[in-house]
């Protein structure tokens, strides 16, 4: 089975070359070569390739508008509703496909990145989004595998592993501090156990009537003249009105910022919260894979880079820079997906899922953006790069870049829309083909610049419109 069965005329296959070549750097496979097995006819070759295919992309050219056979496939993809059309010349297709609108590849030639290929790749992950998911996941071919690529395909890919290994903490801090802080918490609750019963039975003393000789005995029920203390309880020095003591480094608040030692970024914490995910009230622009809208609860407290993890920060702890547009302090980009969770986990943090990426998006407000695009986010930008990060304005959680700029790479696997999805915490399936990814890009269109928009990849793909960041417990 393969993802792409591609439709083109014969005369344009040294054209078609490039567009499979740059489809297979995404990660998907792709069905092309029309060479006839022995013991096969073009017709049966013809229909078991396109039967099994999952989006057809269907090439209109001064050759292809002519053929009998392009025109049968692509009514073929059209009833299957996996059509993906493209021009290679500046024509005209046949009459029952002009109202669909095609990718414009009349001047690309095969040159990567490129903004008229992003968008084909773009429609084409959201016909495989809805076409029945292959039953093993699709790879990186080891020959074309960085070294991150073959050490990352001997790891787990399980989320809740990959979280309970990835804990946010100190370097210094070892088991045995997390021993000694239980053993302090455990005397503290115990000597105000002790010091609650003391208060008790003084109280009681001082609540009996003054006796004497000719006192009666009352036996009504003792009144404490104060309420009593419960274990637990902590109160100031009446004498000092000092504030009583506290033990081990303060809770953090909502918007504290602290800098991870391992890559020198700032990491933002967002609070416990209640939120509504998918859709936005009053946003016309929603797709299908975005509803229902849904209310999730995310009962952890997390740390988010505070931007998308930069070059420098990058090459300080993987030794190397893939990115296409080079400067220090610009997001990372053309990493795949598997070397977005590794740095996340050399660095003691892991890649958010996508219930806390949404969440902390927002930044409390319900609505499709955090304020006015052209303020807070890189987007359609005609300069045709990258920009360095926290040039625009942050969101109210005090996060830069969470619109635009590079699409982030989430920890969960892809999922077609919100019916199925947990109110509590959710993470998406526990397995599939395609890793979701947040925010959209510097040379995507306004519709992905919204907070609830979703986009997917297989984990292989890379781009240099694809980054990410890191959350840290």
């Amino acid at each position: 089975m393969s993802d792409i069965f591609i439709s083109y005329a014969n005369a344009d296959r040294p054209r078609v070359k490039p567009l499979v070549d740059a489809l297979q750097q995404q990660g998907w496979s792709v069905w092309w070569d029309r060479k006839i097995p022995i013991g096969k006819t073009w017709d049966q070759v013809i229909d078991e390739a396109l039967t099994d295919a999952r989006c057809v992309i269907v090439l209109w050219s001064r050759d292809s508008i002519q053929s009998d056979w392009v025109r049968t496939e692509a009514y073929e993809a059209k009833r299957r509703k996996i059509l993906v059309p493209a021009l290679l010349d500046d024509v005209r297709p046949p009459l029952a496909f002009r109202s669909i609108q095609a990718a414009n590849l009349v001047d690309w030639h095969g040159t990567l990145p490129n903004a008229e290929f992003d968008e084909l790749a773009v429609a084409v992950a959201e016909v495989l989004s809805n076409a029945p998911l292959r039953a093993q996941v699709v790879e990186v071919p080891s020959a074309q595998a960085r070294p991150v690529d073959r050490v990352a395909a001997l790891e787990t890919q399980d989320i809740e592993r990959a979280r309970a290994e990835s804990r946010w903490r100190s370097p210094k801090k070892t088991g045995s501090v997390a021993r000694t802080r239980s053993l302090v918490s455990f005397a503290i609750g115990l000597a105000l156990s002790i010091a609650g019963s003391w208060y008790l039975t003084v109280s009681h003393r001082h609540a009996l009537p003054v006796s004497g000789p000719s006192a009666p005995v009352s036996n009504a029920p003792v009144t404490a003249s104060h309420p009593l203390p419960r274990t637990g309880d902590v109160r100031g020095n009446e004498k000092t009105n000092r504030p009583p003591r506290q033990s081990g480094p303060p809770l953090p608040r909502a918007g504290d910022v602290r800098v991870n030692t391992k890559d020198g970024l700032n990491y933002v914490w967002i609070a416990p919260g209640t939120f509504t995910m998918g859709c936005s009230p009053g946003d016309s622009a929603c797709r299908d894979n975005e509803k229902p809208s849904h209310q999730v609860t995310i009962t952890r407290g997390f740390q988010m880079g505070q931007t998308d993890v930069t070059q420098d920060a990058y090459q300080r702890v993987m030794g190397e820079n893939p990115s296409h547009f080079k400067g220090p302090n610009l997001p990372v980009e053309t990493v795949n997906w598997d070397e977005a969770q590794a740095y996340c986990k050399a660095v003691g943090a892991r890649l958010p899922t996508e219930a806390e990426w949404e969440y902390a998006a927002r930044g409390g407000s319900p609505s499709s953006r955090y304020g006015a695009l052209e303020d807070i986010a890189w987007y359609d930008d005609p300069s045709g790069e990258t920009h360095s990060v926290k040039q625009k304005q942050p969101n109210p959680f005090g996060l830069y870049d969470m619109l635009g700029s590079v699409f982030q790479w989430t920890a969960d696997y892809w999922y077609r829309d919100y019916s199925s999805s947990p109110v509590s915490d959710p993470s998406g399936p526990a397995q599939g083909t395609e890793k979701t990814l947040r925010g959209g890009s510097w040379n995507n269109f306004p519709r992905s610049a919204r907070v609830s928009f979703r986009n997917w990849l297989v984990p292989g793909s890379r781009g240099s419109n694809i980054g990410f960041r890191c959350v840290g417990e």
